[in-house]
């Protein structure tokens, strides 16, 4: 943000802000990155009605609409993102040739393609979690939905490193494991967990000997 004398005092008052209101130092904001206007194609709200991008005209529903047309989608991270990139279409060349790129080599590896789209099927939403995670609103499942997405991560690189593109190869890069969070889990919650935690049971008994002290009173 060197380059953004205002941007620096309005992310400074907008991040003081939720740090008073939330009563938390918001550890999931790590990176603060511009929005340049010039990435993407500026599209007015005239246009974005009659090109109907993510929804009808006279419906305002998404089904006919552009993303309706390309939406098979199998997690709601996937759904936000790609509805993102035909809100906001590239203009930058070198970044659409590497987004098209790693589509040719998708479609060229259908057994890759398949084995992706099959460990994908199994992630939770990760940005919804960890929100609820760290404003402890989680319950005992979405912490065993975090664990069991954490499990998959492994195969996911495996099966992601089939394809050999630039853009592909950055997002393997980005993926980590995460076995330490999917053990802790695994070993922490129970198979079964409740869906109230007032209900109490969702902590294995044997991971924590004063839990299974005072269990046993």
């Amino acid at each position: 943000l060197k380059d953004y004398t205002v941007g620096i005092i309005a992310s400074g008052a907008l991040l003081t802000y939720l740090y008073e209101t939330q009563k938390s130092n918001m550890p999931h904001i790590t990176t603060l990155l511009p929005y340049s206007s010039g990435k993407y194609m500026l599209i007015d709200s005239s246009s974005r009605r009659n090109l109907e991008l993510v929804e009808t005209m006279r419906e305002k529903q998404k089904k006919g609409s552009l993303l309706w047309v390309l939406d098979k989608t199998d997690t709601s991270m996937g759904r936000r993102k790609l509805r993102q990139c035909i809100e906001q279409p590239l203009t930058d060349t070198a970044a659409i040739i590497r987004r098209h790129d790693a589509v040719e080599a998708l479609i060229n590896n259908s057994a890759a393609l398949y084995d992706i789209k099959t460990d994908l099927a199994k992630v939770y939403d990760l940005e919804r979690l960890m929100t609820r995670i760290i404003y402890k609103a989680a319950n005992a499942k979405d912490v065993k939905a975090l664990g069991a997405t954490c499990r998959i991560l492994p195969q996911l690189k495996s099966d992601l490193s089939q394809i050999s593109t630039q853009l592909t190869r950055s997002l393997d890069k980005k993926i980590s494991p995460l076995d330490d969070i999917a053990d802790l889990v695994e070993r922490a919650i129970a198979d079964e967990p409740p869906a109230l935690m007032k209900d109490g049971g969702y902590i294995k008994n044997g991971f924590n000997e004063e839990l299974d002290r005072l269990r046993n009173i």
